[in-house]
């Protein structure tokens, strides 16, 4: 890289720090050749060396307005080298000559006088640090953050609401906020004490232009390159050797650049390797874009643990009401259109409104970050497409609580909340997302998003509704599209009404998904004609409880907006056996029904040196139990013997097979 200048110029960070800027910013990356790729273009080495690594190119933010929006002190005493801050560049900006530092005020003053601001009325600090932490703040920016000395709340709300206007790479994204609560934001980081803002101090006003000085400042300011970050035209200059022992950017000895030894080696490999100047993976951009502070992909990044209580949201949904869905395969998983309208920040796109973190958006770079996702994630093969032969009526009936799959249990649609916990509008499905995608998630949801309360409702393809579309699982999928796609009625069960909604099994077993006391929010019930019932906790992939009396009432699955703990109907008055808990939680792929409504719960479990795949069949017969494992491998934890009743019948080394009545099955499970 090229030998330092004079004096360095950067100005990245003047107003709002943009912590991805700076050397010492950590990133997720495994490789070093992809984290030196991010620092690359992170640090602004591409604004002079060209060939950025990353879709977005990195720019210094924009210098419009910066005599209206930053106090003239500060920028003086940052260009000597006394403010430091969170989101500086490479550089340790050090001007020592007052008259050279002078001349660049006032050529920033004539380049950019800026307009008049609107003053707002009322703002909250306290409300602002709250909002701080709980818009996602906090994952790319110190808690504590303070711009005090450096602009003030007025001005600094109208950066932060024009966020896109000043910060031109989207690093700084446009808040999705209200702005009252942007404001809110600005009063807590420069500490207002006041609640009105036209009470508040404002910015000094710089000093008149002096024109003699503002035009040596654009001498100096050319000389030394300041546009070159600064402004939306870039160099296309060829990479500069960096074997050289002395003098360069990296030069371990430099006074200048804060780079630590392993930046330096992460630089070095990814310089050393095979350019490519085309982000494939998608993990250097979303980096660099800070996306991988909220956001998982492949794995990576995500909040860390020092942010990941600021996440806030719907409790009864888990993380996935609190945290950002996952990025991988995002470009395959949204259609491009519906894509580039949710970078763009259509409101239309909010879906997901239980997250209080909600997405910012990236106006000037939408369509680009659009186009480049679909392309990365394109898959090399594409999946079959949905089974022709749709049926509406299928769909219909497998949307709904009523014989079907009761998707209306967890989902809203149609503009009508969902009878339980409120997981997003599934309305527009079809505008949002690709048909293969929509077949890859019903097929398998856990292998996209671990942990999600989206149960696996066709394991290993097989369906679990043989009346619906003669049981076929693609047809059964094509049929539900379809009627996603026209929705010709409401599906069944989600217009109920308040009451009393208890299942009764009568001629066949009934399944229902729940959220149960002693057992947790992935529990999977089963209510069993001849009166004896069980609750599965999928989360586990264990049984958890057997008790003896009345099933459950639906009502405050299906019905309640905040999805209560549900518990047998009689309460503590029925007779309960619980099961002893697995050492080890397995993770659960969802079950079969046989021809008699019994499930086979399937699942893997964790045993020394690997996994194996479990069949865990429970039925009742009377006052009898019935419960046979069959298993791949190694004997899992749940079929030892130490956790379970002593086998009865032993079919082969990789099957158990119990039989109890009730008082036996409970003086086993009390042992």
């Amino acid at each position: 890289m090229s030998p330092p200048l004079r004096w360095p110029v950067l100005l990245l960070a003047l107003v709002v720090a943009s912590p991805f800027a700076s050397a010492q910013a950590q990133t997720p990356l495994p490789n070093p050749v992809d984290r030196g790729a991010v620092l690359f273009s992170e640090l602004g080495c591409a604004s002079c060396h060209g060939a950025d690594p990353v879709a977005v190119l990195r720019r210094a933010p924009s210098l419009k307005d910066i005599s209206r929006r930053v106090e003239r002190t500060w920028v003086d005493r940052f260009l000597a080298g006394q403010e430091r801050t969170e989101g500086t560049s490479l550089y340790q900006h050090q001007i020592e000559d007052p008259a050279e530092r002078n001349a660049l005020l006032h050529w920033l003053a004539a380049s950019a006088p800026g307009p008049k601001l609107k003053v707002q009325r009322h703002a909250n600090a306290v409300r602002g640090k709250q909002l701080f932490a709980e818009s996602g703040c906090v994952a790319c920016h110190d808690p504590d953050l303070s711009l005090v000395g450096k602009t003030q709340v007025s001005e600094l709300g109208h950066t932060l609401q024009h966020a896109s206007l000043y910060y031109p790479d989207g690093r700084m994204p446009d808040l999705s906020l209200d702005p009252r609560d942007t404001l809110n934001i600005a009063a807590y980081l420069v500490r207002l004490s006041e609640s009105d803002p036209r009470t508040a101090a404002r910015i000094k006003a710089w000093p008149a232009v002096d024109t003699a000085a503002a035009k040596t400042g654009k001498a100096l300011a050319d000389q030394q390159g300041c546009l070159n970050c600064h402004s939306p035209k870039r160099p296309a200059q060829a990479l500069m050797s960096i074997e050289r022992e002395s003098a360069g950017c990296m030069d371990a000895e430099h006074p200048r650049y804060s780079l630590r030894e392993r930046d330096r080696a992460d630089l070095k490999q990814y310089l050393a390797s095979e350019f490519k100047g085309f982000d494939l993976t998608g993990l250097r951009t979303l980096n660099a874009m800070g996306c991988l502070a909220c956001h998982q992909r492949d794995g990576l990044g995500g909040p860390s643990d020092g942010t990941l209580a600021a996440f806030a949201g719907n409790v009864s949904l888990g993380d996935s009401g609190r945290l950002p869905p996952p990025l991988t395969g995002i470009g395959h998983k949204l259609k491009r259109g519906w894509l580039e309208r949710v970078l763009r920040g259509d409101p239309e796109t909010r879906l997901r409104p239980y997250l209080k973190t909600q997405m910012p958006h990236y106006p000037a770079h939408a369509a680009a970050l659009a186009d480049w996702l679909v392309k990365i994630d394109a898959p090399k093969k594409a999946p079959s497409e949905l089974a022709e032969q749709p049926r509406v009526e299928a769909g219909k009936m497998l949307m709904g609580n009523q014989g079907g799959a009761g998707c209306v249990t967890c989902h809203g649609f149609q503009n009508r909340a969902s009878l339980g916990i409120p997981a997003l509008d599934l309305s527009r499905t079809t505008e949002r997302l690709q048909p293969t995608w929509f077949r890859e998630y019903m097929l398998h949801p856990g292998g996209y998003r671990p942990g999600t309360l989206m149960p696996a409702l066709w394991p290993d393809g097989a369906s679990a509704w043989p009346n619906i579309a003669g049981g076929d699982t693609e047809k059964q999928l094509a049929s539900l599209w379809a009627y996603l796609a026209e929705p010709d009625e409401l599906p069944p069960g989600l217009s109920g009404k308040a009451g009393t909604y208890e299942l009764v099994p009568t001629d066949r077993p009934i399944i229902q998904r729940s959220f149960f006391k002693e057992v947790g929010t992935h529990a999977i019930l089963v209510g069993y004609p001849d009166g004896i019932h069980l609750a599965y906790d999928a989360e586990r992939a264990a049984p958890a409880l057997l008790w003896k009396g009345r099933f459950f009432d639906a009502y405050g699955t299906w019905f309640s907006r905040f999805a209560p703990f549900g518990e047998p109907l009689d309460g503590k008055d029925s007779e309960q056996r619980a099961f002893e808990k697995p050492e080890r939680a397995g993770t659960s792929l969802g079950y079969l029904i046989d021809k008699n409504g019994n499930p086979t719960f399937l699942s893997k479990q964790t045993v020394e040196g690997g996994e194996v795949r479990v069949e865990d069949r429970i039925a009742v017969r009377g006052n009898l139990i019935e419960r046979h494992l069959s298993w791949n491998g190694q004997l899992p934890d749940i079929a030892h013997p130490s956790k379970l009743p002593r086998t009865l019948v032993a079919k082969t080394e990789q099957s158990r097979h119990w039989r109890y009545t009730w008082n036996a099955l409970g003086k086993a499970l009390e042992k």
